[in-house]
């Protein structure tokens, strides 16, 4: 299974590396001849300045929840320019406490009704793919906690009308399929 990268764009198996790199690096530069083109490699999650989780999700919801340190910073941002390049400079700003996986219509209710009862922030996050910055949680601060709602295990077309061209789909659902 590929894994997305948590600094930028697509999946890390899949990133430009060594003499296809170096090629594409060249065709830029003859672009760009002032540009420069230094090759800066992400840091590595573990030296980022993260707090711990603040709370914990109840045993009941264990299951669809995630503390790790990769997966909080992957939740904390969109996929702006403006994000890759804080993201390659270390600066994770805003970071969820927990990413929860609902797959069900009534894990979604499970889930907003234990934030509203303890006071923990909600950020919606479909597929990943923001580029206006609505996935961090920037609230955060004037709550117990934050979530990050990753819809990504709901992600099914559920009615299709052919005739019409409309589609009933949930929220995870990215856009190819």
């Amino acid at each position: 299974m590929a894994t997305r990268s948590w600094w930028g764009w697509g999946n890390r198996e899949d990133a430009v590396t060594g003499a296809e790199r170096e090629a594409l690096t060249e065709r830029v530069a003859a672009l760009l001849p002032e540009a420069e083109l230094t090759v800066h490699e992400a840091p590595d999650p573990k030296s980022l300045n993260v707090p711990a989780p603040r709370v914990r999700v109840p045993d009941t919801l264990a299951g669809l929840a995630s503390e790790d340190l990769v997966d909080r910073v992957a939740h904390g941002h969109g996929q702006a320019f403006r994000d890759v390049v804080r993201n390659l400079l270390g600066r994770v700003d805003h970071v969820p406490d927990q990413v929860v996986r609902p797959r069900t219509e009534q894990d979604v209710v499970d889930i907003l009704d234990w934030c509203a009862s303890a006071g923990v922030a909600v950020v919606p996050f479909g597929g990943g793919t923001s580029v206006v910055g609505g996935v961090e949680p920037r609230c955060a601060d004037a709550y117990a906690g934050s979530v990050a709602l990753d819809t990504s295990r709901l992600g099914e077309i559920l009615e299709l009308d052919r005739t019409s061209r409309a589609a009933r789909i949930q929220a995870g659902i990215l856009g190819p399929a």
